[in-house]
């Protein structure tokens, strides 16, 4: 957490979001009074519940990014099987995933919204072969 903070402190909008009292601590000083200035006094990045709020907040983002990953890693799965065909209902489909890493991480409705998405993908892909052979059928 010290490093973040200190990283904070380099940034060129630093004096947009905190302000540096010379009086501490922060909540005996005229700053808590003034309402024009919406800054946040810079020593409470040094307490504890600052700490406990940065550590909570990376594990968010840490979760998103492992949801985002699974959520392609899902997808790509999806692509590359060859069970997965244009109008295989999820019922089915959903038995190929269950085994996979990442069926532990998303809901269930994250699931059939890319998979719903897919189809419809293959679908269209499908499609659009079977106009093509058509063409090539009449041209022969």
């Amino acid at each position: 957490w010290t490093k973040a903070a200190k990283l904070l402190e380099a940034k060129p909008d630093f004096m947009k979001w905190f302000i540096v009292l010379e009086e501490i601590p922060w909540d005996i000083t005229i700053h808590i009074d003034n309402m024009e200035d919406e800054r946040i006094p810079y020593d409470l990045t040094e307490t504890q519940n600052a700490e406990e709020v940065y550590l909570i907040h990376l594990e968010k983002l840490r979760n998103a990014r492992k949801k985002a990953e699974m959520r392609s890693a899902f997808k790509e799965s999806l692509e590359r099987s060859l069970f997965i065909t244009p109008g295989k209902p999820w019922e089915e489909a959903r038995s190929f995933i269950m085994s996979e890493e990442f069926y532990q991480w998303l809901d269930e409705s994250v699931y059939m919204e890319i998979y719903s998405k897919h189809q419809k993908e293959i679908i269209e892909k499908a499609k659009e072969e079977f106009q093509e052979l058509l063409v090539e059928i009449g041209r022969a």
